[in-house]
């Protein structure tokens, strides 16, 4: 803490100096602008021929972090781009800027300069498009507007959705957009079995084909002005929905900023049936008066934050909508597939079916997606909570049984999938799969995850069927070892046993198991992207010096690998495959 503190109030120090040339005066504590500040001062700068008031702020980890500048209260121009409702001037955006900590007064002074540039351009309206780029942090300045959450995807045409008011368990989110209650209300029991719609409104939806820019509507009479500016068709349609609906209710817009669709909202609140009819008898009231009242009542411009897949998974820096789409069948909710089913979902999967007949075990949950607080329970449905509470929208059926059950009882669950990932190695069940995969055309391809003992390496492979080697291919005719192993181990030397029968386990660390579903997860969306067309295997070599170690042989096939690669290799037909002659 001590050479922090040094740190700090030597920075203060060499700064003091500075804002005496600049004649600033240094601010009391309880004038500081914001929390976090650790001192701050008050001066005028000259903005192009006008004296403008602002505070620098120094925030307690200066020279760390960058000063702030703040306007003044009293200062007449706004609103001004980049300036937020607090008066704070953005200058520099710290996560795409680096500077030397250590030039205190060049901080003091760069920043300074930089904000004068704003307030200039702001004052003179030179920056009035950054308006438009900004449309979402000044939308809500001036207003108390209520926070609302859309798990609506933006569409082209004028709707009617739905705003549920929701309760119990949900970590502060209060109003929802949806499409309708039953897409509300199945989206908020993933986060919270206890949480509940408590009310249910209609609400309008307008798709503005131009950005509203400051000043922003006040009243019921500048909005409805500002959208027949826009599209006469929208002021008609917010004109209906108040009539219909008592003169009150939520309307919420999309519009387009820096290319992405983004949501606003604005809420108009009825005066009241008094206030309406105030000198008129009931019934009686003159059409022009209403709508002079109904004119100047005022608007509650609100914040609406996407959290629809769309949004989300847009962050991820490619398209994935077509992913979205595509379901996945994986079979084993272990180590393995449990991770892959979560990556695949953080991935843009949207449709997951989870095959696995265990429980989660105590010894499992080192390794697994799931904790020590899920143990007991059916793997799948475990795996299906974890993904859901992290992702409401993706849709995941669950089946605790094994695969060969499953698929007597409805093969349509398997075949429908676009993808099967084995992630269980157990050599007879995948070369069932493989032989169901060669015999059924109807069949979607196959990938095979495993790890080798000790985290040697990682395989995913991937079969597409007629489309170069099956799985069969990559094992030895005589005792069905896979063949491109990295370890040559003995049949009696690559498995632990702790004390009691059945307790044979593969030794790996959930390191080891993270990057061979990272692998095996790659694969699948090489595939599902169209990137991979025929049978393919990807390894993952670990630590080699391992096999050292333990005095084990490396295949040589891997003879000059290096430790920690990936090898991307096709797999080709064997002439003694069973399945492929």
């Amino acid at each position: 803490m001590a050479p922090l503190k040094a740190a700090r109030y030597k920075a203060i120090e060499e700064i003091e100096d500075l804002f005496s040339d600049y004649k600033f005066l240094r601010l009391r504590r309880d004038q500081f602008p914001a929390k976090g500040i650790f001192s701050a001062w008050r001066g005028s700068i000259r903005c192009e021929g006008k004296d403008v008031i602002i505070i620098v702020a120094i925030p307690i980890s200066f020279p760390d972090e960058l000063p702030r500048i703040y306007l003044a209260k009293g200062f007449r121009y706004l609103p001004i781009p980049h300036v937020d409702g607090n008066n704070l001037v953005c200058t520099f955006d710290t996560d795409n800027i680096d500077f030397f900590a250590e030039r205190t007064k060049s901080l003091i002074q760069e920043t300074i300069e930089k904000a004068r540039g704003i307030v200039s351009d702001g004052i003179y309206r030179r920056n009035s498009n950054d308006f438009e780029n900004e449309f979402l942090a000044y939308w809500p300045i001036g207003s108390n507007p209520r926070k609302i959450y859309s798990i609506f995807q933006p569409e082209d045409e004028i709707a009617e959705i739905q705003i549920g008011t929701v309760e119990g368990g949900i970590n502060e989110i209060r109003y929802i957009v949806g499409n309708n209650e039953d897409d509300i209300g199945s989206y908020i029991k993933k986060f919270h079995r206890d949480a509940t719609i408590k009310k249910l409104q209609t609400c309008l939806y307008l798709p503005l084909q131009r950005i509203p820019i400051p000043p922003f509507p006040e009243n019921n009479k500048e909005i409805l002005s500002c959208l027949k500016s826009i599209n006469p068709d929208y002021e008609k349609a917010v004109s209906d929905f108040l009539s219909a609906n008592e003169y009150q209710g939520t309307v919420i817009f999309s519009t387009k900023v820096n290319q992405q669709t983004v949501l606003a909202a604005w809420q108009h609140i009825s005066p009241g049936e008094k206030s309406l009819t105030k000198g008129f008898r009931p019934g009686k009231i003159n059409p022009r008066v209403l709508k002079a009242r109904l004119s100047s009542q005022k608007i509650i411009r609100c914040v609406v934050e996407r959290i629809d897949s769309d949004r989300l998974q847009k962050r991820i820096g490619y398209d994935c909508r077509e992913l979205k789409n595509k379901k996945i069948c994986i079979i084993g909710c272990g180590s393995l597939g449990s991770h892959i089913a979560f990556y695949l979902s953080r991935s843009g999967i949207e449709k997951l079916t989870l095959i696995d007949n265990d429980e989660l075990l105590p010894e499992n949950v080192s390794r697994h997606l799931c904790g020590m607080n899920e143990i007991n329970q059916d793997k799948v449905q475990v795996v299906a909570r974890r993904i859901e509470g992290h992702f409401p929208h993706v849709r995941i059926e669950t089946r605790n049984d094994m695969f060969h059950q499953v698929f007597i009882d409805n093969p349509e669950a398997i075949y429908s999938s676009d993808l099967i990932i084995s992630a269980t190695a157990n050599t007879a069940l995948e070369r069932r799969i493989n032989k169901i995969q060669i015999e059924s055309p109807e069949c979607p391809p196959v990938l095979y995850s495993w790890i080798e003992p000790y985290g040697i390496a990682s395989h995913a492979v991937l079969i597409i069927n007629g489309k170069g080697g099956c799985f069969d291919c990559c094992l030895n005719r005589d005792n069905l070892r896979y063949i491109f192993s990295v370890a040559e181990f003995r049949e009696d030397n690559f498995t632990l046993q702790e004390a009691g029968c059945q307790t044979s386990y593969t030794p790996y660390s959930a390191l080891e198991a993270d990057q061979a579903s990272s692998i095996a997860t790659r694969l699948a969306l090489a595939y599902l992207n169209g990137e991979v067309y025929s049978s393919t295997r990807y390894v993952w070599l670990g630590d080699l010096n391992i096999m050292k170690n333990i005095n084990v042989a490396r295949n040589l096939i891997y003879k000059t690998a290096a430790s920690y690669s990936l090898h991307k290799v096709p797999i080709e037909r064997q002439q003694d495959c069973p399945y492929c002659t």
